[in-house]
């Protein structure tokens, strides 16, 4: 009895020991699928992050993850993104659209599954964004994946050739202006019998309200033969001193603002700039324009400063004021021929005119609004300078309450307040 009890143990221990084998050999497998696991989850999160793509998961309104690329687009860590509503990185004027739509999607209302905003880095700056999104069920719960693409490159792209069409097709509309009032201004050249005194001569005050019209007349032509899409003659180019050309821009323009604008402080750091050519009258009114644009913009205690420098053969002009910014809804409007956001005496071709001539002079010329509160660039372009060079540029900032540095290479600036 006792060898089969002791047969009976030895066998159940025999299978205990098969078991337990079994088990540890399901359990050693077990550990090494939870490392696979472990890895693959690794390899899977460090894929999202390097991904070049923008990567977001919001889970109940929340970013509950986001990747390096969207840190590094937005100017965020990890940390600062999670736990935040999305919302809060959207522009002000589409997060009412944006909540409308996420509200929908919750509801399970159609809603489109992609589209376009913009979105706020740290610093301010507004990126245009194609937005696509996914719902998924992330540990058990809804969750949404956007996958966001900058389209700023594309959309300044579509700015530039939008702007182009406008330039070509109001160079079109100017030059047949132009040809037109000519046509029209020479009925208003009369007879030298006319204009003598006497019972069949012209009447002072109508003389002078016609030769007055007649030079309102001609001046318009000027103007217009900057908007004009004809090229410019470059045979009467010559040298220009473009320092002496802004300092008497800065005259010119204190003069036609003198009794309005007396209190705005010019400041100006010119240093000496490589000579350029061009059409020195064209240039100096077109940096007038720009000028008095800003003292526009300004209150009476205003400032404006204007510096100059050279940079890899460009020669570069920057104008910079203390005023309140360009509205964003009228951003892509300031060089429009006819827009203005001033009285209705403003015409609106003061910008439209110093960006066409620096375009006609072979420059560059955009507008742009840098971080913080307000402000905008411009950069127009002069002519080429006589070593070779097509043009040079000239940049305006506005908004700053400090001029940009003009002092490269030790070389101090020649500064000046007015």
């Amino acid at each position: 009895m006792e060898n089969k009890q002791l047969k009976a143990l030895q066998i159940r221990f025999e299978k205990l020991q098969h078991r337990n084998q079994t088990l540890r050999e399901t359990l050693a497998g077990l550990r090494e699928e939870k490392r696979t696991l472990e890895r693959a989850l690794k390899e899977s999160r460090v894929l999202l992050e390097m991904l070049p793509g923008c990567i977001v998961l919001i889970q109940e309104g929340k970013i509950i993850f986001a990747n390096q690329t969207v840190q590094k687009k937005m100017g965020y860590t990890e940390q600062d993104l999670r736990g935040r509503s999305f919302l809060e990185f959207v522009s002000p004027e589409a997060v009412d659209r944006m909540r409308t739509m996420h509200r929908k999607r919750l509801n399970g209302k159609p809603v489109p599954n992609q589209y376009e905003t913009h979105l706020l880095t740290r610093d301010g700056k507004r990126i245009a964004c194609d937005v696509r999104v996914n719902k998924i069920r992330y540990g058990a719960r809804r969750a949404f994946v956007l996958n966001i693409l900058d389209i700023d490159h594309r959309e300044r792209q579509e700015r530039v050739h939008l702007q182009t069409s406008k330039r070509e097709a109001l160079g079109l509309m100017a030059t047949g202006l132009a040809r037109t009032l000519k046509g029209c201004l020479r009925h208003l050249e009369l007879p030298e019998e006319r204009l003598a005194p006497g019972a069949n001569g012209v009447p002072t005050p109508v003389k002078e309200n016609i030769a007055s019209t007649r030079d309102e007349g001609y001046a318009l032509i000027q103007r217009l033969a900057a908007l004009s899409a004809d090229p410019p003659d470059r045979s009467a180019f010559m040298p220009i001193d473009l320092k002496k050309l802004l300092e008497d821009a800065v005259a010119l323009a204190k003069a036609r603002e003198r009794e309005e604008k007396s209190a705005v402080k010019v400041n100006t750091f010119l240093r000496t700039l490589s000579p350029a050519k061009g059409h020195p009258h064209e240039l100096r009114e077109a940096f007038v324009q720009i000028i008095t644009n800003s003292m526009d913009a300004l209150k009476e205690d205003g400032e404006i400063f204007l510096t100059t420098e050279e940079d890899a053969g460009f020669a570069c002009i920057y104008v910079q004021d203390s005023g309140s910014g360009i509205d964003e809804k009228h951003r892509e409007k300031i060089f429009d021929p006819f827009f203005s956001t001033k009285d209705q005496k403003n015409p609106g071709l003061g910008l439209s005119i110093a960006q066409a001539t620096i375009l006609r002079h072979g420059g560059q010329n955009r507008s742009d609004q840098p971080g913080g509160p307000g402000g905008h660039v411009h950069d127009q372009g002069a002519p080429g300078t006589p070593q070779g060079k097509d043009k040079t540029e000239a940049f305006g900032k506005s908004h700053q309450r400090r001029p940009v540095s003009a002092h490269r290479r030790g070389e101090p600036a020649h500064g000046s307040s007015d």
